[in-house]
């Protein structure tokens, strides 16, 4: 038999060495990213989230409903648990780890991750993140996906490059600057699909050619178009950054959108 993967190695070979997956956020964005992780062929996940599954995830978070076709208005699965059980169910190769706490509470060595991927609805846990992330020394792959409603900002940032780390620097704001969204409109599940597929896009450039193309997207789902904010072409193997020809702004997109989860 061949390969699970055969029909995408030309693209992505999970048997070449590729980085280990830390995942922070376990909602419509990061349940969706392990699964797509694991579908690529990478074997070894960690997903860290502190939340219990409630009925209202269902619609647009991965998790098996037969896992959680009981709950109650008093949950008690957290969702790191049933993801790892969905996954485990479809993919038994796959080793996922989970955590089922903070990520400033967990015993994370962020040096044994090549990839980190953010999707927290907290832009003081993004700055946390950051500190720990931002004497980096060695090629990471830092991909940060912030949603509310239909719109998106991704950002795949190379941590040991300046520029790439000064744009996100630029982009680590306070809560109180991320606008309120009712209940009804936080997100929704083709949004989700779009911004997964980006985020998995930007990883595996990273592990096919050790280089990443677009610092900064920005995703509109009411157009279904994706903007190039900030397009460079970072090379780990030499340290450089190639100016690509495409839109060069220095301003945040102006929109309702920095959160992601729900």
């Amino acid at each position: 038999m061949k390969p699970l993967q055969w029909r995408g190695l030309d693209f992505f070979n999970p048997d070449i060495a590729h980085p280990n997956v830390l995942i922070i956020g376990c909602g419509h964005i990061g349940s969706y990213l392990a699964f797509g992780v694991a579908r690529m062929g990478v074997k070894s996940i960690t997903v860290v989230d502190q939340d219990m599954v409630e009925p209202h995830n269902l619609p647009n978070q991965f998790f098996g409903e037969t896992l959680v076709k009981d709950l109650s208005d008093e949950p008690t699965l957290f969702k790191v648990v049933a993801l790892q059980q969905t996954i485990k169910w479809m993919m038994p190769s796959v080793e996922i780890q989970v955590i089922p706490t903070r990520i400033e509470a967990a015993d994370i060595k962020f040096d044994n991750y090549g990839c980190i991927m953010v999707a927290v609805d907290d832009m003081n846990v993004r700055k946390w993140i950051w500190s720990q992330l931002e004497l980096a020394t060695k090629p990471k792959l830092l991909i940060d996906a912030r949603t509310g409603g239909q719109f998106a900002n991704i950002f795949g940032i190379v941590l040991v490059n300046d520029v790439s780390r000064s744009i996100y620097k630029e982009n680590l704001y306070d809560n109180s600057e991320v606008p309120e969204l009712p209940c009804t409109g936080t997100s929704i599940i083709d949004v989700s699909f779009a911004v997964v597929a980006d985020c998995l896009q930007k990883y595996r450039q990273y592990v096919k050619r050790r280089s990443i193309v677009g610092i900064h997207t920005f995703h509109d789902g009411i157009t279904g178009t994706t903007s190039l904010m900030r397009i460079r072409e970072f090379h780990s193997d030499t340290k450089r950054t190639i100016d690509t020809p495409g839109l060069e702004s220095g301003d945040r997109v102006a929109s309702p959108v920095e959160a992601t989860d729900g």
